[in-house]
């Protein structure tokens, strides 16, 4: 189930795989530029959250 996931997120370009000639096989995954480009919307959406959290505790 897992590699199936990490197969999607890379298909998607969210994640890069990396295979590293070891023994025993070693693999890598990074977030893509793509995939951090989001960082600020999703920097907003929990500034957001957090105050209207405090709003709602003030009800």
């Amino acid at each position: 189930m897992l590699s199936k996931e990490l197969k999607h997120l890379e298909e998607n370009e969210l994640i890069s795989r990396k295979v590293y000639d070891d023994y025993p096989a070693r693999i890598e995954y990074t977030l893509t530029d793509y995939c951090l480009s989001v960082t600020e919307v999703l920097e907003a959406m929990e500034s957001w959250g957090k105050q209207h959290r405090e709003l709602i505790k003030k009800k």
